[in-house]
């Protein structure tokens, strides 16, 4: 029976609404500690991020726990928790090789699967963004970029590696393990540094799906059951890959809730939480991967332009987008008084239809209208946003 369940992270949001769709009383603990978030369930905002999740840990109602992205890159910490309550996924030893990017391509490798090459020293690299340097522990492509022969005098050389940059379609495919078994759940396509939401970089801002090419699926089966077999991956995990029109190149393995989930849970119809929790409790997975319909979902994360004020206007909108939906259209919702600073993320758009480009259209008009009533000045005061 569905009880209390503890969900920590840099967001856990997304992990909790899904929780409360399959019947569970979340508590979590998370960065940001959204106002959408507080209003459906106990949630503590983590200012010491993520060094207070352990005292969020002891302090909550007794029940296992979860974390969602990016405390992957927190083993130690995942232990202390784990030392006074259950945790349902992936544990120290399984995220020192899983997270080793030369064991999982020599995984890949033994499985016949492709992957891009990689490098610990950019001797003798092309300095022409042909490769990319990416840190050891970073999430959603925060810490990844073009090479071009820099030096970022901030990290030791150690934190980083080398990837070759593969082009194509970047995209994600989500699955449930357990016993050396994986059921791929579905894949999507990812929106990576979009401009329209104000992102930068590499920055990971949203993804739209289901993806419904058989061979591209194929490829996401064949992915995950190499990685479930070598790593002994339980629970929710994501590959994010790149599909260059014939072959799928995987390029990180993030072995916790995945930040596409949600969009694969309102195309197909599924709460993804239910089926981590049963993975991780009784080894149980789904007879088969969740059917194709013809529903398109998305999401978009929003990026502020500038130091901005949220407003009450700002969350007035919000809330009538989503007055009497089962799904919101603005979800991350922050209070209205809060400071974010330039580059970092406002609030998420959310959107569905029965076409891929209904969706991107949708996407990007409330993109639009966010950052519209968020380019204002912080001593504004206010954003102005329309209402519907």
């Amino acid at each position: 029976m569905p009880g209390t369940l503890i969900i920590l992270g840099a967001s856990a949001r997304a992990a909790a609404f899904s929780a409360l769709r399959a019947g569970f009383s979340p508590h979590c603990g998370d960065y940001f500690a959204d106002a959408d978030l507080r209003r459906r369930c106990p949630a503590t905002p983590i200012r010491d991020y993520p060094n207070e999740l352990a005292e969020v840990a002891r302090n909550a109602p007794p029940g296992p726990w979860m974390y969602t992205g990016a405390l992957e890159n927190y083993p130690e910490l995942i232990e202390r928790i784990c030392a006074t309550r259950t945790l349902l996924g992936n544990r120290r030893e399984c995220l020192a090789k899983v997270r080793d990017p030369w064991q999982t391509s020599a995984a890949l490798a033994h499985a016949g699967l492709a992957a891009p090459p990689i490098t610990a020293s950019a001797d003798g690299l092309p300095t022409d963004g042909s490769w990319l340097r990416k840190a050891f522990c970073s999430g959603g492509g925060a810490q990844v970029t073009a090479w071009n022969g820099g030096r970022d005098s901030t990290r030791p050389a150690e934190s980083y590696y080398f990837q070759q940059r593969i082009l194509g379609t970047p995209c994600a495919g989500v699955y449930v393990a357990a016993e050396g078994r994986a059921v791929l759940l579905g894949v999507s396509q990812q929106l990576i540094g979009e401009s329209w939401t104000a992102a930068r970089g590499f920055h990971y801002t949203g993804s739209i799906g289901p993806w419904r090419s058989p061979d591209v699926l194929d490829q996401f089966v064949r992915l995950g059951n190499a990685l479930a077999a070598e790593f002994g991956l339980t629970g929710l995990f994501g590959v994010d890959a790149i599909f260059d029109g014939s072959t799928v190149w995987p390029i990180e393995v993030n072995p916790r809730f995945p930040a596409s989930v949600e969009v694969l849970e309102r195309a197909l119809g599924f709460s993804v939480v239910g089926l981590h929790v049963a993975a991780c409790q009784q080894g149980q997975l789904p007879a088969a991967a969740p059917q194709l319909t013809e529903q398109w979902a998305g999401k978009a994360i929003i990026w502020a332009r500038r130091k901005t004020i949220v407003g009450d206007r700002f969350c007035a909108w919000a809330d009538a987008l989503n007055a009497g939906q089962p799904w919101p259209a603005v979800a991350d919702i922050p209070s209205a008084g809060a400071q974010i600073s330039a580059g970092s993320p406002i609030t998420t758009v959310l959107g569905a239809g029965e076409t891929e480009q209904e969706v991107w259209s949708q996407l990007q008009q409330r993109a639009a209208e966010v950052l519209k009533g968020c380019d204002q000045p912080a001593t504004s005061g206010e954003t102005d946003l329309p209402r519907e």
